[in-house]
């Protein structure tokens, strides 16, 4: 009985891994939606040089109101659907999505500090599978691109860590609680350096 269980674990698993550059869930929450999402990151660095407030870059594989990885479903529809969430990044911050399937990462200093174990071409994209299969991340950034005021581990030895100690990974809290306290230190850093964002 044992073998056929293993078997068709194996086949599943095997058909996962085969099929992870076409990962998609469909969008099944919308509160995410009642973000004021800036429709692209030059237009989110004008306002918030504007208004005077730091960025929110969302990276996610597939786009905010359609198919995604896992984890950025998984972001989407618990804390950026949590009205806590959504309330604060309205309030505080200028908010973008990025695909990272079909768009290139913008040209910031501290790009290899938030890739861990990604890896990008050429021309900034995303290039291996498994990231474009999976892969989130929340930054908070000064509106000119320089200063990230959410670092987080930059090896996978350093997030192990930090999940230890901490109790998250920083990038890719998507828990309402982790997310609102990610929010609240990286507002913090930017209020000790606001030069950075004007």
């Amino acid at each position: 009985m044992l073998k056929p269980i293993l078997v068709s674990s194996s086949l599943l698993l095997g058909a996962c891994l085969i099929n992870l550059p076409t990962a998609n869930i469909p969008m099944h929450t919308s509160e995410h939606l009642g973000i004021a999402w800036q429709p692209s990151y030059s237009a989110a660095q004008l306002e918030a040089a504007r208004v005077g407030k730091p960025l929110l870059v969302v990276l996610g594989a597939g786009e905010k109101d359609g198919a995604v990885c896992l984890g950025a479903d998984y972001l989407r529809s618990s804390a950026l659907a949590d009205p806590r969430v959504v309330e604060q990044i309205n309030r505080d911050l200028v908010p973008v999505w990025i695909n990272i399937r079909t768009n290139a990462l913008p040209p910031w200093p501290f790009i290899q500090d938030i890739l861990v174990t990604a890896s990008i071409d050429g021309e900034r994209r995303v290039s291996d599978n498994f990231s474009r299969a999976f892969f989130f991340r929340s930054l908070m950034i000064s509106a000119d691109g320089q200063t990230l005021y959410n670092p987080g581990a930059k090896t996978v030895n350093e997030a192990a860590k930090q999940l230890i100690v901490n109790g998250t990974w920083t990038f890719e809290a998507n828990e309402p609680n982790e997310y609102l306290s990610m929010l609240k230190h990286g507002l913090e850093a930017f209020r000790e350096h606001p030069i950075a964002s004007r």
